[in-house]
């Protein structure tokens, strides 16, 4: 078995970017984490979808960014869920193209996936890190372009 990567959409009726360009950044993150063997779906949600799994899995009552649910470890089994409502807001905030925003949170998921967390101060300033990294990696070695890093969020700023 290899890498199977799948794009689902959830309340939209096209993908607001390639839907190629996702896929490949997850191939990617797994590739470099040595994973040869996995199965991704990612769902490009709408704003009531991610809200309700949100609420379901979380029960956190508002739209999110991005949730990944593993259904298996080994051999890895996961969906990715992105708000792309979310993600265009987030986008907006960073003045960041959408593409962008999008890519790092398939990559911010397939991390997640892969075990990284993002609870604490510390885990968070790792998994951004690292998130960050393999984002300049995928469009320095991916795509045509170097992108500039984005401002950490404002849920990683340390407590005061």
């Amino acid at each position: 078995m290899a890498l199977r990567i799948s794009i689902y959409l959830a309340g939209l009726r096209n993908s607001p970017i390639p839907r190629a360009h996702l896929r490949e950044a997850v191939r990617f993150v797994l590739q470099q984490e040595g994973v040869s063997t996995a199965t991704v779906r990612i769902v490009l949600a709408d704003d009531q979808t991610i809200q309700e799994l949100n609420r379901q899995y979380l029960q956190h009552d508002y739209p999110t960014d991005v949730l990944t649910f593993v259904l298996a470890p080994t051999p890895l089994e996961a969906e990715i869920y992105i708000g792309v409502q979310q993600a265009q807001r987030q986008a907006e905030e960073y003045s960041v193209p959408l593409a962008e925003e999008l890519i790092r949170l398939s990559i911010h998921g397939t991390l997640h996936a892969l075990g990284y967390d993002d609870q604490t101060a510390s885990q968070r300033q790792r998994m951004e890190a690292q998130q960050e990294r393999y984002l300049r990696a995928f469009f320095n070695e991916a795509l045509p372009k170097s992108i500039p890093e984005r401002p950490p969020s404002k849920s990683s700023a340390a407590p005061s």
